[in-house]
């Protein structure tokens, strides 16, 4: 199945299911949001990692962070493909390759090995995926390759440097976020921060992660971060938790390639 037929037949069912199930020789491919079209129209390219349902790699990676692209079309399940970094200062890449068993009547799964079988009703999944470190800034282009090592389809990636940062702050109770470069809360509870970057063309930079958060005074607050734990000073993406100890002033500062900014925290008792 090509990617256009496939793109037609998603939309015809978008309103009942947002993952359909196509099938096609072979493994079959779960689809779910339109993604971007590679330079040969063969291959749909969408970043996994910072978006739920996905981002075009029309958005700049910030340097030093590292993102999955989705492949669909073509590329989508082919078991014997290759990828290609037409410039790996500027962007490292490696694929990876899943299936899994799956069934209509339950959202679990059953991870299987590539040459592994599933005993119905359940149906194998397989999906290739491309890793990719964000190194310095600048463009490449990311080709996915025939097992004859012919260019089945490209795209181009953009790294850049962040230029300016917004701050969003969840207050404890508080219905949702407002953006702010100060919060005031008291001791023992906790500020969920969201952090935007952008580049100097004011286009919004995808980090699931690279960014370094810290606290200039620990004693007061310190950052807690999903999978990466808690600390003075953390490595994380663009979502922590500033947990708060004691009354006092604080900082809670941001360091990435291009850009360092902070916010100041009152704690009270």
């Amino acid at each position: 199945m090509n990617v256009t037929s496939a793109t037609q037949l998603r939309r015809k069912l978008a309103p009942l299911a947002l993952g359909i199930v196509l099938f096609g020789a072979g493994c079959e491919e779960r689809k779910t949001v339109d993604g971007q079209l590679g330079e040969l129209g063969l291959v749909e390219f969408t970043y996994a990692r910072s978006c739920f349902f996905g981002c075009l790699l029309n958005q700049p990676l910030l340097v030093g962070t590292r993102e999955t692209i989705r492949l669909e079309g073509e590329a989508g399940n082919k078991p014997k493909v290759d990828v290609r970094s037409t410039d790996e200062s500027v962007a490292e890449i490696a694929l990876e390759r899943q299936c899994y068993c799956e069934r209509e009547d339950t959202t679990g799964r059953i991870d299987v090995a590539l040459d592994g079988a599933c005993e119905e009703p359940w149906q194998m999944i397989c999906e290739n995926k491309i890793q990719i470190g964000a190194r310095a800034v600048g463009d490449a282009k990311v080709e996915v390759l025939r097992e004859d090592g012919s260019v089945l389809d490209r795209v181009t990636v953009h790294v850049k440097e962040a230029a300016r940062a917004r701050f969003f702050g969840t207050l404890p109770d508080a219905l949702g976020e407002e953006a702010g470069d100060s919060f005031s809360l008291a001791a023992q509870s906790r500020l969920e921060l969201r952090l935007e970057l952008y580049d100097e063309d004011g286009i919004e930079l995808l980090a699931p992660e690279g960014v370094t958060w810290r606290v200039t005074d620990p004693e007061v607050a310190r950052i807690n971060a999903f999978l990466v734990g808690a600390g003075e000073e953390v490595i994380a993406g663009r979502d922590v938790v500033v947990e708060t100890l004691i009354a006092g002033e604080t900082a809670v500062e941001i360091d990435v390639p291009g850009l360092t900014a902070a916010i100041d925290l009152d704690v009270t008792d």
